[in-house]
């Protein structure tokens, strides 16, 4: 009876160690995550997906350490796992429509952001994403009424005010945009393209003086941008 009981404590204490191992792998994976060590965070990830592919959760983080890299389809493929393991979860649901409107897939998107905004936690992102596939196709005024609903989640974000701002740019609303870009700049002055589209924005409004100095400030930030400076050079010529 002893052996027995004594083979059993071996055994659970055996199987925690390993569980603990496991566990290790799925945190450190994520920590490298948050710390921007994305290729260290595939390792740790991986190693734990090998063993636990049923965990929502490495499918997860999976999907967000390859958009961050840059690799959409491994992106949609993980957060397709995720998703199918659980079909509930708001981050996956606009992970998964990000992947899907950088591989230009924009129903499948659209269709499980559209999902996502029934949720209650929604927040300005899914309306973001909705609003840049809208002005991918050149529907302005539903990018513009999805950049509007975004900033009613967070009025501090001023990517937000440039996607507006660009929608207008691209609907010929010069004063609209010149507005949106100006919060743009006010809420983040170290944005390049900011300048750059407020500078479009003044140059078609007849503000030459202005138009020039936003692109300059464009170069300032940023001098290898090729946009600001064929901008500049133009707005020096009529100058």
């Amino acid at each position: 009876m002893k052996k027995i009981l004594y083979f059993l404590i071996v055994v659970v204490m055996v199987f925690t160690l390993s569980f603990n191992v496991s566990a290790d792998k799925l945190n450190s994976g994520i920590n490298e995550y948050q710390n921007g060590n994305y290729q260290n965070a595939l390792d740790f990830l991986n190693e734990y997906v090998e063993k636990n592919d049923e965990d929502y959760r490495v499918h997860y983080f999976l999907g967000l350490t390859y958009l961050k890299l840059d690799e959409y389809i491994s992106a949609a493929d993980s957060l397709n796992f995720a998703y199918d393991l659980n079909d509930d979860h708001y981050k996956i649901m606009v992970n998964l429509g990000r992947a899907n409107y950088h591989l230009n897939n924009y129903d499948k998107a659209m269709e499980i952001l559209n999902k996502a905004k029934d949720k209650n936690n929604i927040d300005d992102q899914v309306y973001n994403l909705l609003g840049l596939i809208q002005m991918d196709k050149t529907n302005y005024e539903n990018a513009i009424e999805n950049f509007n609903k975004a900033l009613e989640y967070d009025k501090s974000n001023y990517y937000l005010y440039n996607n507006l701002g660009y929608s207008y740019l691209l609907q010929g609303k010069y004063k609209n945009a010149k507005n949106s870009l100006v919060k743009a700049v006010e809420l983040d002055p170290e944005v390049p393209y900011i300048y750059n589209n407020l500078g479009i924005a003044y140059e078609n409004l007849g503000k030459l003086d202005k138009a020039y100095n936003s692109y300059k400030k464009a170069l300032e930030i940023d001098p290898d941008y090729k946009k600001a400076n064929e901008n500049l050079k133009r707005i020096d010529e009529k100058l």
